[in-house]
């Protein structure tokens, strides 16, 4: 059905709700939000019907970007269309059934933390928003306070971590950082600051593992998985994971699953540090040379190069180094 439109001229005005300013207007494409305010401006005008064609020509659009953009604000919740008939969502309406339905503050808060809060919150407002932040946030900075129970100045220092990479726009990416900080266990400002410092220590620790090992990019998740249980469940710092990773000098392109061969082994050895390390690397070299005297028969003698390993013409002191990376990697696969 044609949206019709009276031929004088326009001079009332449209209202558009400050939800759909706050939480809405970043997420829809242009063509979403024309079409929104299209919709919102021939609905105040009593037309309740309009199919893709009248909003395309309405628009200046093809019928089919009218239809993705119907498609994104039915996506969000702004509209619902049944039997071929739009309907706007009262936002308003909306908020305040979500609002209602919001878990009730936590009653061991008291009255002081409360005050604490909200001028908290208030300050956030003023100084990252102007003072028009979005509900959403509302919600979910009461939603922080009570999973994670931070400290109010942790959750100010939320949207400044945010505001300082640009991402305010981003309520995805705000909340992340908060479920960053609180699985990790921080909810005092102090303890944001060891976690700062922690932070700092893997990323420096990262950052001298990739120039080891001559790697240009960034880490995998994987790899950065393996560098967290050599740290947090090994306990090892970067001196020991060199020793590891010089254990590979005669590997052709060393994988962090063989590195982690070798620092498993170590670790259910019990050696955690340089120095236990070194002393059991001796112990095995002087017992692999002992092994090697007591066989004096020339048939029954244990070759000290295998024939593969005399046509790469490997050093004689370099092959306790393959015999070391052996013994790990055989306690790798007895440990699976």
């Amino acid at each position: 059905m044609q949206v019709s439109f009276n031929s004088t001229l326009h001079l009332s005005d449209t209202l558009v709700p400050d939800l759909f300013i706050t939480e809405y207007i970043n997420k829809l494409s242009g063509n979403a939000i024309r079409c929104y305010l299209t919709l919102l401006l021939t609905f105040q005008h009593g037309n309740r019907k309009a199919s893709p064609a009248d909003i395309a020509q309405r628009l200046g659009v093809s019928v089919n970007k009218a239809e993705q953009a119907l498609t994104e604000l039915q996506q969000v919740q702004l509209i619902v269309i049944q039997s071929g008939i739009i309907e706007l969502v009262d936002l308003k309406a909306k908020e305040i059934k979500r609002s209602l339905l919001r878990s009730p503050p936590d009653e061991n808060v008291s009255e002081t933390d409360l005050s604490r809060r909200e001028a908290i919150v208030q300050q956030i407002n003023d100084t990252f928003f102007q003072g028009v932040m979005s509900l959403g946030f509302y919600t979910v900075i009461d939603e922080w306070f009570s999973q994670y129970q931070f400290e109010p100045e942790v959750v100010y220092a939320i949207f400044a971590e945010a505001s300082s990479k640009q991402m305010l726009k981003n309520p995805g990416y705000v909340s992340g950082i908060a479920q960053n900080w609180g699985k990790s266990g921080v909810k005092t400002y102090s303890q944001l600051n060891q976690y700062y410092k922690k932070f700092e220590e893997r990323q420096i620790l990262i950052q001298k593992i990739r120039k080891k090992l001559k790697i240009k990019g960034f880490l995998t998740e994987y790899q950065e998985e393996f560098v967290d249980r050599w740290t947090k469940e090994y306990g090892y710092n970067f001196e020991i994971i060199d020793l590891a990773m010089a254990q590979t000098v005669n590997v052709g392109s060393p994988s962090f699953k063989y590195i982690d061969t070798i620092l498993t082994a170590w670790h259910k050895k019990g050696l955690k540090t340089a120095e236990a390390i070194e002393a059991d690397q001796k112990a095995h070299r002087e017992q692999s040379i002992s092994a090697r005297k007591v066989t004096s028969s020339p048939k029954t003698r244990r070759r000290l190069k295998t024939r593969e390993q005399a046509e790469q013409d490997i050093p004689e002191e370099e092959l306790y180094r393959l015999d070391l990376i052996q013994r790990y990697s055989e306690a790798g696969e007895d440990k699976e």
